[in-house]
């Protein structure tokens, strides 16, 4: 990414092949993984209670 997110606060690439870069969450990208991980878990909830799951995850 060219210009970095106001969530992250460095980046580190790795030197492997494919090349990997990992990407580190600032304070307020941290502040934010309550909120994502309440969005994972509806997610995983409406799979799991969905009629038909093959459509969803297509």
């Amino acid at each position: 990414m060219k210009r970095r997110l106001p969530f992250t606060k460095d980046c580190n690439t790795v030197p492997v092949i494919p090349p990997k870069v990992e990407y580190h969450l600032s304070d307020i990208g941290e502040s934010m993984r309550p909120i994502i991980n309440s969005m994972a878990d509806w997610g995983s909830d409406y799979l799991d209670n969905h009629p038909d799951k093959r459509k969803v995850i297509m």
